[in-house]
């Protein structure tokens, strides 16, 4: 229960004493509450390759968007409640605040000079579980969980001379899930941050930090990082972004170990409409369930933002687990555009195709998504239908399934 009331607190409290603190100062704020009631037809709500079960689920999802920026306070809060009511399986309806509210926190407060900064963030909302297991687009929740995560930053940022600046500061990241098989974990990080402008298009950065990592299940550990980067504005239309460094691990229970790890990044603006961009990063991130793992990603995207916009994005990453013998490789695309057809009609298109490999089981897997929708805009309200498709097809016979959803919507907006 805790953990549950934290973010309604933070959301009282915390935008209460923000405004309070700021309100001798001008101010620039928006407050927009929207309203969505929606209606679908899914035809197997488990992702299940036997047995299927389908149901109509009809969604009420109140909620609200709110800004505000002063000379020394910026704040967003984005907060709704989703209820859902299914029509042959009512155990399943979603109506308790605890399980229907989704909401994203974001706020810098500077009290003293630019210098000194406290930053606050706090996010609940609905995350898979592991990749392996169902995964599919508008899927409600198989293979999901509540999450909450808090952020709280407070740093001091010092210009030393003209050029050069650095930072200093200590970081709590807490996360939570509702599953029992999520890892809940506590982080307390001190890092330093040295900012050197090498010249009006070079600019490199060096940090250290050291992270007291310790989730409730898997293994603790301590970790150092040390990271240089450098980013460079080649041209008004081109800039080049890359680093690299060491971390160090010091677990508990275990030998202790290292690792290099680096980036390099590159975006191109090939006209005012079109833009190019493509990285590598080799990093260590953390998972809902099985601990830390080294992340190898590599990306590319192609942006058109014309009349008939369109974004295409590659990928290919490769997962291995520090503490369990498991290696997750996956490759593949997406793919979306939005075609406005009359002033008032849009439609959007989107497709999603990725393969998976699974070691060491040694499964091998395709995941493909599509959907269509149309949206009519109206003065406060849009109307909107939509047709999904999901495809699981795996080496194990038992992981596959397919999936239709039909939906119609309408969305109101003061």
């Amino acid at each position: 229960m805790k953990k549950k009331r934290l973010l309604t607190i933070l959301l009282l409290l915390i935008p209460a004493f923000s405004l309070g603190y700021a309100s001798s100062s001008w101010a620039e704020y928006s407050f927009t509450p929207n309203l969505v009631l929606r209606e679908e037809y899914n035809d197997n709500i488990f992702l299940t390759r036997n047995n299927k079960e389908d149901d109509f689920i009809s969604s009420i999802t109140p909620s609200v968007k709110f800004s505000y920026k002063t000379s020394i306070l910026t704040l967003s809060l984005d907060y709704g409640l989703h209820f859902r009511f299914f029509a042959h399986h009512p155990q399943r309806n979603e109506t308790g605040l605890s399980k229907t509210q989704r909401a994203k926190l974001d706020t810098t407060l500077s009290p003293y000079k630019e210098i000194v900064f406290l930053k606050l963030f706090d996010e609940y909302t609905r995350v898979p579980v592991d990749q392996r297991n169902q995964v599919a687009l508008d899927n409600i929740f198989v293979n999901l969980t509540d999450m909450n995560r808090l952020v709280i930053n407070p740093y001091i940022l010092y210009p030393v001379s003209s050029g050069f600046s650095t930072s200093v500061g200590y970081t709590y990241d807490n996360s939570w899930y509702r599953s029992h098989q999520g890892d809940n974990t506590e982080n307390h990080t001190a890092n330093l941050n040295l900012i050197k402008v090498l010249t009006d298009k070079i600019t490199s950065t060096v940090t250290y930090s050291y992270l007291f990592h310790r989730p409730k299940i898997t293994p603790k550990y301590d970790k150092q990082d040390v990271f240089l980067n450098l980013s460079y504005d080649v041209s008004a239309k081109l800039n080049l972004n890359g680093g690299a460094g060491r971390t160090w691990f010091n677990y508990m229970d275990r030998p202790s170990q290292n690792s290099s790890i680096w980036n390099a990044k590159a975006s191109y603006h090939l006209t005012d409409l079109l833009s190019l961009g493509a990285g590598h990063t080799e990093s260590f991130m953390d998972s809902v369930k099985q601990g830390t793992f080294k992340r190898r990603s590599t990306t590319g995207s192609i942006g058109y933002s014309g009349k008939l916009p369109v974004n295409l994005t590659v990928f290919s990453n490769i997962d291995t687990y520090d503490t369990v013998d498991r290696t997750d490789r996956s490759r593949g695309a997406t793919l979306s555009t939005n075609m406005p057809i009359t002033p008032k009609l849009t439609g959007g298109v989107t497709g999603t195709y990725s393969h998976f490999g699974f070691q060491p089981e040694g499964e091998s897997m395709n995941r493909y998504s599509a959907a269509v929708s149309f949206a009519y805009a109206m003065k406060i309200t849009t109307l909107s239908l939509g047709y999904t498709y999901n495809l699981n097809d795996s080496t194990n016979r038992s992981n596959n399934y397919d999936n239709n959803i039909v939906w119609l919507q309408a969305g109101f907006t003061i």
